[in-house]
């Protein structure tokens, strides 16, 4: 499942994106100029495209132990299960970052899957 435009900045502000805002006035509002990475080192102009090197680099935390497998033909599984066995969340796609995407999406919103 393709994630909507309002889940994609959902899960990135969840793993440390902040917006860079420019200040507006009452009529034209507060516009987003850039994000903030999550160490803050830079700002970046658009959020990171979903595929597995950006999900590694960002969002991959620390505590779990995550697993891709081909589950035979077009289906890819995503796993992530913490270290001390507390949880896991796992998700199938026919792509295998977006199997990884939903699979920390439940990560970040604690088990709710797909939005």
């Amino acid at each position: 499942m393709i994630p909507t435009e309002e889940q994609i900045k959902e899960f990135w502000e969840g793993y440390g994106f902040s917006p860079k805002w420019v200040l507006g006035t009452a009529v034209s509002g507060h516009e987003v100029t850039g994000w903030f990475l999550p160490d803050e080192s830079e700002v970046i102009k658009e959020l990171p495209l979903i595929n597995l090197d950006n999900l590694f680099k960002y969002a991959v935390p620390s505590g779990y132990v995550m697993t891709i497998t081909n589950c035979g033909g077009k289906v890819w599984e995503a796993e992530l299960a913490r270290l001390n066995h507390s949880e896991c969340y796992n998700s199938h796609d026919k792509d295998p970052a977006l199997a990884l995407f939903w699979a920390l999406y439940q990560v970040m919103t604690g088990g709710e899957k797909n939005g």
